[in-house]
């Protein structure tokens, strides 16, 4: 018993994701005037992107083999369902986490650019251990005047998981789909940035 609780600490902490590149934090005052209108994001095809399953999911999304996702992950088609499929379920996270909790007078878009996803194979996951990170920029902007209020230049939320078959299938069954998960620390840290609570 007491070894499973160990077992499920350890995978705990080496699922918790670490986030960095927030910078100072914004006067409470000014962010209570912010009134959220739009949260955009973007995966630009110069964008360093590896995902798996993104792939496997084009390739089902055709009607292809699984077996052919890579080659078709791979074609000009699969990047732009891959990056469409990534923007989404990222700003999914993000409208989450911030939608509701911004209600001033002062109309504000967040607009999130996303310059790296790595989110390791199953495959890669079993025989070396997981390694998910996702680096991007955030930039909170005036809805009205197109000015910029707030940059953070290097948003960065990495990850990891324990490796070998049952910790990969338990590090999935426990914490869910990686881009998922990348996806709603990232939001989190930003959201915890920019609001007072």
């Amino acid at each position: 018993m007491h070894i499973r609780i160990l077992a499920a600490l350890a995978l705990g902490l080496a699922l918790m994701g670490c986030t960095m590149g927030l910078g100072e934090k914004l006067d409470p005052k000014l962010v209570q005037s912010f009134k959220l209108q739009q949260v955009s994001v973007a995966v630009p095809p110069e964008t360093k992107f590896w995902w798996g399953d993104g792939e496997r999911a084009y390739a089902r999304s055709i009607g292809r083999s699984e077996a052919e996702s890579q080659t078709l992950g791979a074609t000009p088609e699969g990047r732009t369902y891959m990056r469409a499929l990534a923007s989404d379920r990222i700003k999914t996270a993000f409208d989450r986490e911030l939608t509701g909790r911004l209600n001033g007078m002062r109309p504000v878009r967040v607009e999130v650019i996303m310059d790296d996803i790595y989110i390791s194979s199953p495959i890669e996951q079993v025989l070396l251990g997981a390694s998910f990170r996702m680096k991007g920029r955030a930039r909170l902007v005036d809805a009205r005047t197109g000015q910029e209020i707030a940059i953070n230049p290097n948003l960065t939320v990495t990850a990891g998981g324990t490796g070998g078959i049952v910790g990969t299938m338990a590090d999935r069954a426990i914490a869910g789909d990686p881009m998922d998960r990348l996806a709603a620390n990232l939001a989190q840290s930003y959201r915890g940035w920019l609001l007072v609570n």
